[in-house]
């Protein structure tokens, strides 16, 4: 059990505590329990609700969606985002072709967005205090959706944010 999110103000702010440890809160379960209860209060603040509310204003009004993460060094930006591309990535759905993986199965532009993500991650990176890996860099990731709501693309932005650290 346990809980690293809390609402503040309205839901569209979550504010995330990282346990320094895992909490079982990320499961396919939870994902599709926030995406059914769109607009809903009543479940815990999670960072897919977040997710859940920029896909279905995406989906719904046509309009471009943004989420932004911050924070300090191991305040948990990493594990956020990659959860962000997971909740979308699985309701996006495989609606589109993409790679293949090393069996020649499809992985659908949702699996090359998640595949790349640790890639992204290896590039820049130190060791700070508080975090063994820690970025150098600030990233801005774009995924574009097709009408039907299914990832087509994405493109990824690096920033270097600390030139005196890499």
């Amino acid at each position: 059990g346990g809980c690293a999110y809390t609402n503040v103000g309205q839901k569209s702010i979550v504010i995330s505590v990282n346990p320094y440890r895992w909490i079982d809160i990320y499961g396919t379960d939870v994902m599709r329990e926030h995406y059914e209860a769109f607009g809903s209060r009543e479940l815990s603040p999670h960072v897919f609700a977040i997710a859940s509310d920029a896909y279905r204003a995406l989906c719904v009004d046509g309009g471009s969606q943004a989420i932004i993460t911050s924070g300090e060094s191991g305040s948990g930006k990493t594990e956020n985002t990659k959860q962000i591309f997971r909740f979308m990535a699985e309701i996006a759905g495989s609606r589109s072709e993409g790679a293949k993986d090393g069996g020649g199965v499809s992985l659908g532009m949702e699996g090359v967005l998640i595949n790349s993500n640790p890639v992204l991650e290896a590039f820049g990176n130190a060791k700070t205090l508080r975090n063994n890996n820690s970025s150098r860099f600030g990233k801005y990731m774009t995924v574009q959706y097709s009408a039907d709501g299914g990832i087509v693309g994405a493109s990824n932005e690096t920033y270097l944010l600390e030139r005196s650290r890499v």
